[in-house]
């Protein structure tokens, strides 16, 4: 019991702090629940020339719908089926910490048929970079 009363205490001071605990709820189920839930397709718009880093892109105005990356594919050729849409090569999340060789190796040694990539810092890190700039080239789910 908080000993307050509405005059105290009225909503309009009351709604961001129901609202932070709301997000942080939120926050906790979406990382926790092991589906498809709030999920949503991006794409990052431009790749760069010889970058292994990308910021992760906002779901909205808000950033809880990239709470969680189920996976990340690639598209280096901007090759595309008969309907437009790119041909993308699932990339597989790694542990930097636990690769054989310094994570700038993979940067330029990296097979592009068999990308790889690690989230930090809300931002992915790919590997092998891309030599040849491609339109939607990154796809998160």
């Amino acid at each position: 019991m908080t000993h307050t009363n509405i005059s105290d205490y009225p909503d309009s001071r009351l709604l961001p702090f129901l609202n932070a605990v709301k997000d942080d709820f939120w926050s906790t189920i979406i990382t926790a629940i092991r589906s498809n839930y709030n999920w949503d397709i991006w794409t990052i718009d431009n790749t760069v020339v010889n970058q292994s880093e990308y910021i992760i892109p906002a779901a909205a105005t808000d950033a809880e719908g990239s709470l969680k990356i189920s996976n990340i594919s690639m598209c280096y050729d901007g090759n595309a089926y008969d309907d437009g849409k790119l041909k993308y090569i699932p990339a597989t999340e790694v542990d930097p910490k636990n690769l054989p060789n310094h994570w700038n190796y993979y940067i330029n040694n990296q097979s592009s048929s068999a990308p790889i990539y690690y989230t930090a810092d809300k931002s992915i890190f790919i590997a092998p970079a891309f030599s040849s700039i491609v339109a939607d080239g990154i796809e998160l789910k």
